[in-house]
């Protein structure tokens, strides 16, 4: 028996497999990983890379903050949104970073907008770490 993922986003299922051998991925606390009959649990998760191996080959796939929920042999992900890691944009991220440092400059956590501005910041983050 083996692990199963899917990762669904608010238009598609953006990847799906039903032979994976582990899973790492990106929690509220830090990354996860799984293997075969983990223990159950659900997490809120920041935008970070998930890294899925089936054999010797490994996917990486971007996601945006969401939640993620593991059972025995299955990991689901509901997200914002999903992008294949080799297509990411390095320059267009950088430029994402700069605007959003710019736009959340002299804002407090309690004003308007700071949440997503926050957000906008750690995705363009997790792009560039990608």
């Amino acid at each position: 028996m083996s692990l199963s993922i899917q990762i669904v986003t608010p238009s598609k299922i953006a990847f799906e497999s039903k032979q994976v051998d582990k899973i790492f991925g990106p929690g509220f606390f830090g990354e996860f990983g799984l293997l075969q009959n983990h223990a159950r649990f659900v997490t809120l998760n920041k935008p970070g890379v998930i890294t899925v191996h089936i054999g010797a080959d490994k996917t990486q796939l971007l996601v945006g903050k969401g939640f993620a929920e593991a059972s025995e042999n299955h990991a689901s992900y509901l997200v914002e949104l999903c992008e294949n890691v080799d297509s990411i944009d390095k320059e267009s991220a950088k430029k994402d970073l700069e605007a959003a440092n710019a736009a959340i400059e002299g804002l407090s956590p309690l004003d308007s907008g700071y949440d997503n501005i926050m957000d906008q910041i750690n995705l363009a983050n997790a792009r560039l770490e990608a």
